[in-house]
């Protein structure tokens, strides 16, 4: 029996996006520790500490200008910052990865099977798995299916919306990267509608054997 996931709520009318941001990446990074208010408070505020020290990089005249920014987001040694930013992003390559084995998946129930480059029947997670190797770490498709495909079936839903969202953003000229949602609220929104969307929809996709239960309860604030 699958244990029962906390709810995420992501608040998207009074907070800071990249807060906002800030919480939806700790739970697709880590869905383990949701739960564990403690450990991902102190996920979440080091993503916000990453987000203003890159801002700060980026604008000097924002850096020197007084602003109104929570003093636990700037606490910690920049060499634990860096050993957890090296941890986030393996961690959310392999999200990358996962998203890409089920989207073929979502695709093709959503869209009745007309998928050029996936006929019906042709599809399957060892196939899919297959083809996501060389974007992992991993050596085999076991591998991927048990390290990658398997801890990543809690929040597939949240994955596939930002791996949408960073595809569409590309095709359109808005050139983000999975980390870059909070620099953009509206696409921070259309990825919490579109993952809130998909929790609806994987389950009653049969290959991919996910039920509702197992996804995280995501929902706006």
């Amino acid at each position: 029996m699958a244990l029962k996931l906390p709810p995420l709520g992501i608040n998207l009318s009074s907070a800071s996006t990249y807060e906002s941001g800030a919480a939806l990446l700790a739970a697709l990074a880590w869905p383990e520790a949701l739960g564990d208010d403690a450990a991902m408070g102190h996920r979440h505020a080091v993503l916000c500490q990453l987000y203003l020290q890159a801002r700060a990089d980026a604008d000097p005249e924002w850096a020197a200008t007084p602003q109104p920014i929570k003093p636990l987001y700037l606490t910690r040694p920049s060499r634990d910052v860096k050993a957890f930013e090296r941890q986030l992003h393996r961690r959310l390559r392999a999200r990358m990865a996962a998203a890409r084995i089920a989207l073929p998946f979502i695709i093709e129930d959503d869209r009745s099977g007309a998928m050029p480059y996936w006929p019906r029947g042709s599809l399957s997670l060892n196939r899919m798995a297959e083809r996501v190797i060389d974007d992992t770490s991993e050596s085999d498709t076991a591998n991927v299916k048990s390290r990658v495909w398997r801890p990543s079936r809690p929040v597939i839903h949240i994955a596939a919306a930002v791996a949408t969202a960073v595809e569409h953003g590309a095709a359109n000229g808005l050139t983000i990267s999975v980390v870059d949602l909070w620099h953009h609220p509206d696409v921070l929104a259309w990825t919490v509608d579109t993952a809130i969307w998909l929790a609806d929809l994987i389950p009653g996709i049969p290959r991919l054997r996910i039920a509702a239960g197992e996804l995280v309860p995501l929902h706006r604030t």
